[in-house]
């Protein structure tokens, strides 16, 4: 019985974020918030500097929208709900048990106590991170790895209970307020697709193989 309630109380975090492009421009007047119309709120919440290393087994998870690292050596995984490259939802799992527990339902082998839960690494980069709270509720990033990608993201965050009618709500809800909040400051936010840090990483990997 306790489990059971346990598992029904089990809290999770939803995040919806969207990637946007960045450039020297856009770059300058997101710092200063010099835009028409500009913010009414851009709090700096500083830089930071982390390394990722994320692992797959023959893209099993990946292919089905589930991302398992070690950033700055703690494990996190994150599980595609909803959307694209662009544009997603998230649930976010940090617990290490958990991260385990989800691999061997993918993998459909025993993963918590091997190391690397039987996983192989398939990318490791470091990333600069420049965050700011914009309007005392969006987290707006720009991201540059060090092999000379940029990119920024606009995130919500929502925390509840495990309940999928509610968690859709959440979301829905979540991406018309970041597109609402993209198109009246689009000054911020040019058009057009913005690529992500692994499929730049893949890109910026696959290239430099043809040319060694």
């Amino acid at each position: 019985m306790r489990q059971t309630a346990a598992r029904l109380s089990r809290q999770i975090t939803l995040e919806v974020e969207r990637k946007f492009r960045c450039t020297v421009e856009s770059v300058k007047l997101l710092r200063a918030n010099r835009g028409e119309p500009p913010f009414p709120a851009l709090l700096y919440l500083g830089c930071k500097t982390f390394s990722d290393t994320y692992f797959d087994q023959h893209k099993k998870l990946s292919s089905i929208g589930i991302y398992v690292r070690k950033r700055d050596g703690r494990w996190q995984a994150k599980v595609r709900q909803s959307g694209d490259y662009q544009n997603s939802t998230f649930e976010e799992l940090a617990g290490k048990d958990e991260i385990g527990d989800l691999v061997a339902r993918c993998t459909g082998r025993a993963s918590a106590h091997r190391v690397d839960f039987g996983l192989s690494q398939m990318a490791h980069f470091t990333t600069v991170r420049d965050k700011w709270r914009v309007n005392e509720r969006f987290e707006v990033v720009l991201d540059s790895t060090n092999f000379g990608h940029m990119v920024g993201e606009v995130e919500l965050q929502s925390v509840g209970e495990v309940d999928p009618v509610a968690s859709s709500r959440a979301s829905d809800s979540m991406h018309a307020e970041i597109e609402a909040f993209m198109q009246k400051y689009s000054w911020a936010f040019p058009p057009g697709k913005a690529d992500g840090k692994l499929s730049a990483y893949f890109a910026h990997k696959s290239s430099t193989e043809s040319i060694t």
